[in-house]
């Protein structure tokens, strides 16, 4: 039998607004459920699960170390469900919740393939910036090839972009000389 919590999410979140979504991860935190529990929802149809997803990022707003603790389980569950947009979504999430130590290579991998993806949209490779920027702090060997990574996406975006790349990398150039 369903958990009752999953039943009303599979009916609701498809047409749920931010302000709802955000009240489902607060009365979810506030409850003690188990993230787990709800991954079926990554095999709803594409608007549930999107918001499943967002969802994730707000429950992540509201309880950082919770949501950190289900990333590896979420991580096996989505190389199963090979939906695309979860893959990138992780770079919101490990922004949020921070990297699973677990995790942490994969992570860097991740982060350094979107960044430089040309496909991927300009909020995606801020927040993998910044996930690479965290894990620098236990892997300062990453800061050359970061440098690189971010010389390589300047003109390829926006002027707002452009701007952060160019102050990241000036940040880590003091840092490191």
């Amino acid at each position: 039998m369903k958990p009752p919590y999953l039943t009303f999410l599979e009916v609701h979140l498809a047409k749920s607004m931010a302000v709802d979504r955000k009240a489902y991860a607060q009365e979810i935190v506030q409850q003690g459920i188990p993230l787990q529990e709800l991954f079926p929802l990554l095999e709803s149809p594409y608007t549930t699960r999107s918001r499943f997803i967002w969802l994730l990022s707000d429950i992540g707003d509201a309880d950082p170390a919770r949501l950190r603790s289900v990333l590896p389980d979420l991580l096996a569950v989505s190389q199963k469900v090979q939906y695309t947009p979860l893959d990138q979504a992780f770079a919101r999430l490990w922004f949020i919740a921070g990297v699973p130590p677990v995790q942490e290579g994969l992570a860097i991998d991740r982060m350094f393939d979107l960044l430089r993806a040309y496909t991927v949209n300009v909020s995606i490779k801020y927040n993998a910036l910044r996930v690479l920027e965290k894990l620098m702090e236990t892997w300062p060997d990453l800061t050359v090839e970061f440098i690189l990574a971010l010389e390589d996406q300047l003109g390829k975006h926006t002027d707002n972009f452009d701007n952060v790349i160019r102050k990241t990398i000036q940040t880590y150039r003091k840092e490191n000389a």
